[in-house]
């Protein structure tokens, strides 16, 4: 059965996305780049989950989320499918405030310059999704 994870590109007034960098003990990609989410619980609606861990990991309280992509892959070390939902939204209040234990450092980027940077594999198909939006 395949795990889901639910995240959210938060984007900026300056059309920037906002990025979290894992933290160093991160099992997976430390010191990568990625978005907010996380693994979708039990019963829980995918866009709850979005809303919940973009909270957890960021501190924003988000609205208005909408879909921008599915992004499956097969982790060959631990034999399992991940599918994830990728949301958008340039709704969102609060300030910003990490979790260290998840993240260590956040940036506002623009999704040009993302394919420039260590990010986990699914962000540049997120870039595609974002450029697609603005066309």
């Amino acid at each position: 059965m395949a795990i889901l994870i639910a995240h959210t590109v938060l984007i900026n007034k300056l059309g920037e996305v906002l990025l979290l960098r894992r933290s160093a003990n991160d099992e997976f990609m430390p010191g990568s780049w990625d978005l907010p989410g996380g693994t979708v619980e039990e019963r829980e609606h995918p866009l709850d989950a979005a809303t919940r861990e973009t909270e957890e990991e960021s501190g924003f309280k988000v609205k208005n989320l909408k879909p921008l992509l599915i992004y499956s892959n097969w982790d060959k070390k631990k034999q399992k499918q991940f599918v994830s939902l990728i949301f958008y939204t340039e709704k969102y209040q609060g300030s910003l405030k990490l979790n260290p234990d998840d993240h260590n450092d956040y940036i506002w980027v623009k999704p040009a310059k993302i394919k420039k940077m260590y990010t986990v594999p699914y962000l540049p198909e997120v870039v595609r999704a974002i450029k697609e939006l603005n066309n």
